[in-house]
């Protein structure tokens, strides 16, 4: 299935009582999301957007779980949409392309 989806399937966990009635943790899947913008942005804007994002990962997933299964890993691959080259900057001098 992740396959038909181009590798964007995470693993994804509903918590406890999320859900009137969910009593235990739910493991499942979920869509990594995808951040577009314009080919003419500002490189360093982008390169400094995507290099905070990732770098505060962690802080993100505490205070939100739709942020659970992401990875820097996940950001960098090619899905085969052209990434803009301020975040391909921060991807390689993360050693992540």
């Amino acid at each position: 299935m992740n396959q038909a989806y181009g590798g964007l399937l995470v693993p994804f966990e509903i918590p406890a009582g999320t859900y009137k009635g969910q009593d235990k943790a739910v493991q499942t899947l979920g869509l990594a999301q995808v951040v577009f913008t314009d080919a003419n942005a500002d490189e360093d804007m982008i390169y400094s957007f995507t290099k905070n994002f990732w770098e505060n990962l962690e802080a993100l997933q505490e205070q939100n779980s739709s942020f659970a299964g992401i990875t820097p890993e996940l950001g960098a691959k090619d899905y085969g949409v052209p990434m803009h080259p301020g975040a391909e900057r921060y991807f390689e001098e993360a050693s992540l392309r």
